[in-house]
């Protein structure tokens, strides 16, 4: 950023800090008491070392390219769109995000860049509006208790991390005045036992103080955000063509190759790999890819890995060829061992990021595990990972993985090392448990790792608990397995909540849904909620509905499965859930008759000799 550019950031934050702090003190000027409060500078002050303080942090990022020294967020951002209403939305101007409405959800898949698009409306609220943003990373809470948990809370205390010298009545008070931007982001990297006392505080705080604006970020959790009830939920977007060849031409990258690839985006690969190319992650990874002068692969699973073989050679893209040292001396495979355990340990605790003591106490545990020939210092590891290999980076005294989906993919390579015994064991328990398993890709990857076993370990036990479940049971019955009370939103939007009874079978029908739209054995269609929806206009004449347009009433299925005018909207609204559970039922009964239960039995004990 020049120096013109640095003067004019400098007089934003200052007319921002302001101009709010006049706001704030017209309004509550009568009701002050303290001498240090006595005029608008006081506030004025506090703002203004907030905002300095947290835009420095934002306005820099470190990505899978950028590992050592973060960058300027624009020197390398392309604004991706959101997608509402099957319409794209600009989100350079954050005032075309607010113009929607003042609660938002905006989800995208792992690598879409929606961390770093919080960071740019984050900033770009600084420039563009009179609200002063506040980003929540919602990871930071993962080490609190159900009990401590306080949305509020956590937000003044990220506050005052920032410099921000306020007393908390005041801070209290300018809740009231509807001048905040409150940006959460990663939702979906929360802890399972934490995940429903985040929403229902987000939503509360966003209810006790309506006139703010709030923005929350996540993998697309399917269903689960109705529940956010005047929340509008937003598509993050794929960059186009135009977009990914905008960023190819920003990164910091080795001139000559960066250059031909730029030109065989251009010509072919955008259109031949557009899965990937759409996606600014892999779109890096590709060139990294390209550099090493491997093919592209075919699918996400040996992307990742091509990356991992990339960053392990560490070519510096910047400075040209160059090989750093290993300090551990460790070989690709025995390091991607140990990597792979420290992923799968720190996923299924649902940790993402560490300080120092943490991550080497998972070093030392995957090298007491692993058993590798060659000894090592887990210091050396650790060093290795942030400066060579740098699968983890630094942000201040935290360290976190370079991106998440690099996780789930060495977690789900580990998981491939367990036996069929306790792969079966694990995946199931976590199934139950975990709040988050369906907007992940770590399944996804399991199954492209090795497809038999997934079907053996996986498909299989699931699909066998299901047939047990819907034993002697009518169409009306099988769906109390999956929902216990449905809630309807009255905002005009025909919206059914359906609260997920077994998160287990669940999660295996929803496995079996993408299998039959990949075979075009079913519509990719629209989710259950739909315009003009049948169930959603039976209760309403049935007399079930909100007491207010926000407000959400919870249904049991019990009141409507036993009534026959909702027969056969019921039949008609879940009629694809009988569809893929009969697709279920016939993978079960070809694989029973292929003994696909002795194979495994042959399997386990050819791992055990």
């Amino acid at each position: 950023m020049d120096s013109i550019q640095m003067q004019i950031a400098v007089d934003v934050v200052t007319d921002l800090a302001k101009n709010f702090a006049n706001y704030l003190y017209n309004k509550i000027k009568s009701i002050i008491i303290d001498k240090k409060a006595h005029d608008e500078l006081y506030f004025q002050t506090a703002y203004e070392r907030y905002l300095y303080a947290t835009k420095e942090r934002n306005e820099k990022v470190k990505t899978l390219l950028y590992k050592q020294v973060p960058q300027y967020l624009y020197d390398f951002y392309e604004c991706l769109g959101v997608k509402y209403k099957k319409k794209k939305i600009d989100t350079s101007n954050i005032n075309n995000l607010l113009s929607v409405g003042n609660k938002l959800i905006i989800t995208g898949t792992g690598g879409i860049g929606k961390t770093t698009m919080m960071k740019h409306l984050f900033l770009n609220c600084i420039e563009k509006t009179d609200y002063i943003p506040i980003l929540i990373e919602l990871r930071s809470l993962n080490d609190k208790t159900i009990e401590d948990l306080d949305i509020n809370e956590a937000i003044f205390e990220s506050l005052m991390t920032f410099n921000f010298e306020l007393e908390r009545k005041y801070y209290d008070y300018s809740l009231s005045l509807g001048k905040y931007l409150f940006i959460f982001d990663g939702y979906d990297e929360v802890k399972s036992n934490l995940a429903k006392k985040i929403a229902e505080s987000i939503q509360k705080l966003s209810n006790q103080y309506p006139d703010n604006y709030y923005i929350v970020s996540s993998r697309p959790l399917y269903n689960n955000f109705v529940a956010w009830s005047d929340f509008v939920e937003l598509e993050a977007q794929g960059l186009s063509k135009e977009q990914a060849l905008s960023l190819v031409k920003k990164l910091n990258y080795e001139k000559e190759i960066k250059n031909k690839f730029y030109v065989s985006l251009k010509e072919t690969l955008y259109e031949k790999y557009k899965t990937f190319a759409t996606n600014p992650l892999l779109l890096t990874i590709m060139l990294m890819t390209f550099a090493e002068g491997a093919e592209i692969p075919e699918n996400f699973n040996d992307f990742y890995e091509q990356a991992f073989i990339a960053l392990y050679k560490a070519h510096d893209a910047s400075k040209g060829a160059y090989i750093r040292d290993k300090a551990a001396k460790l070989g690709s495979t025995d390091f991607k061992l140990i990597f792979s355990y420290v992923c799968f340990k720190s996923y299924f605790a649902s940790e993402y990021e560490f300080n120092e003591s943490e991550i080497l106490d998972y070093i030392s545990k995957a090298k007491a595990k692993c058993k590798i020939v060659d000894d090592f210092k887990t210091e050396d590891f650790l060093k290795d990972l942030t400066d060579s290999v740098c699968m983890l980076v630094w942000e201040g005294l935290t360290l976190r993985f370079t991106h998440r989906s690099f996780q789930e993919y060495f977690a789900a390579f580990y998981t491939t090392q367990l036996d069929d015994q306790t792969q079966e064991k694990l995946i199931r328990s976590w199934l139950y448990d975990s709040f988050f398993a369906r907007s992940s890709e770590f399944l996804n990857m399991l199954n492209r790792m090795e497809p038999d076993r997934f079907e053996r370990n996986i498909l299989y036990p699931g699909l066998r608990e299901l047939k047990k479940a819907c034993k002697d049971k009518d169409k009306l019955e099988i769906l109390k397995l999956f929902f216990n009370k449905i809630a309807i939103v009255d905002e005009e939007k025909f919206s059914i909540l359906l609260s997920i009874n077994n998160n287990y079978l669940w999660t295996i029908l929803s496995f079996l849904r993408r299998e039959m739209k990949n075979k075009k054995l079913l519509s990719s269609g629209e989710s259950l909620v739909k315009e003009t929806n049948p169930l959603y206009l039976k209760l309403l004449e049935k007399g079930f509905k909100p007491i207010k347009k926000s407000e959400l009433r919870e249904i049991n299925v019990d009141d409507i499965i036993g009534d026959p005018d909702f027969k056969e909207v019921l039949m008609l609204e879940f009629s694809d859930i009988f569809s893929i559970i009969v697709f279920g039922m016939d993978l079960l009964e070809k694989w029973e008759n292929t003994s696909i239960s002795n194979k495994r039995k042959l399997s386990s004990i050819l791992e055990d000799l």
